[in-house]
């Protein structure tokens, strides 16, 4: 596809961190930046992605809350059921 020259500006941090990102991937500058643009998109998809797993996670979350409070209710049931018959085996035996 032939391609359109297009000038920015844009601050020198920003040039001297694009510069040190595409060293560490061994292109260009300008190669580095096609690259962002063209993946932008997957980032749109990602973070949708994203979001529904998080909502996911909570949901799961949630549900293991609710899990671990029945278990304590029904440890908090057998220890009165265990100390009732603790009792009563007690007093039966006297």
């Amino acid at each position: 596809m032939p391609r359109r020259q297009t000038t920015i500006r844009l601050t020198e941090s920003l040039v001297d961190e694009l510069d040190r990102e595409a060293d560490e991937q061994g292109i260009t500058r300008s190669e580095h930046i096609r690259q962002i643009l063209s993946e932008r998109h997957e980032t749109t998809v990602n973070a949708h992605r994203l979001e529904k797993i998080e909502d996911r996670l909570h949901q799961y979350e949630d549900r293991l809350t609710d899990v671990e409070s029945r278990l304590r209710h029904q440890e908090q049931q057998h220890s009165k059921e265990t100390q009732s018959l603790s009792h009563r085996v007690i007093e039966w035996v006297k």
